[in-house]
């Protein structure tokens, strides 16, 4: 973590304890973070893009409308201004850390790196800090690591094969349970992604703070790396 990324950490961390940024229909505006993708994040009635983008740029959509930052036309026409790819816009989740052994919460910490999850997180993580689990069959992978302003998330996937036999919500509560004691750990599910979210609202550990959509530098509006 760097000192760019402080303040929107600090958001971050707050909302996942339950202090968000004020309802008052605003817009905080933050520096890019050290992390590799800019963001445009959405809490009730407060956004928060952290980009380098001009302010001027953001303004001239808020001016007209406090909430222009959710509006798909501002998030084009931000990719442009960055060049960069939006990501998916996923509603983000959030739980307080509890320090346990990977063996007391069901799952074993492995060197292996090829899953496309894991692979796919190298984009948005940064790598020396992932770490990845399995259970005792092998069926689903869990992934922790820092991403966001440094913010530290998790990331699972269960093989086709295994799905609808409770891997998934046994995978989220591990990735709260391995997590260092009393540190945030977030989860980003897609809206459209059901069995995630039901997955989420089975364990109360864990709590909706907003949504995002993130914007890797270095790619371009068409999916194409720069």
């Amino acid at each position: 973590m760097t000192r760019r990324d402080t303040a929107l950490l600090a958001i971050l961390h707050d909302a996942a304890r339950g202090k968000f940024p004020p309802g008052s229909f605003e817009t905080t505006h933050l520096p890019s973070p050290s992390s590799p993708a800019d963001a445009v994040l959405a809490f009730f009635g407060h956004h928060v893009i952290a980009s380098d983008v001009d302010p001027e740029f953001v303004h001239s959509w808020t001016r007209r409308d406090p909430f222009a930052l959710s509006d798909i036309r501002f998030l084009v026409a931000l990719a442009e201004e960055l060049h960069a790819t939006p990501g998916i816009l996923d509603a983000t989740f959030a739980a307080i850390g509890s320090g346990v052994d990977p063996i007391d919460a069901g799952v074993h910490e492995t060197t292996d790196r090829s899953h496309p999850r894991v692979v796919r997180a190298h984009t948005y993580r940064d790598p020396s800090t992932i770490r990845v689990f399995t259970d005792a069959t092998g069926a689903g992978v869990l992934l922790i690591g820092r991403g966001l302003a440094g913010r530290l998330e998790a990331a699972y996937e269960v093989d086709a094969a295994h799905r609808g036999q409770g891997m998934g919500r046994k995978l989220i509560a591990a990735s709260r349970l391995v997590a260092p004691r009393d540190e945030p750990v977030f989860l980003q599910i897609s809206a459209g992604n059901v069995w995630s979210m039901k997955a989420l609202a089975s364990d109360p550990n864990w709590v909706p703070v907003g949504s995002e959509i993130l914007f890797v530098r270095g790619s371009s509006p068409d999916g194409n790396v720069w």
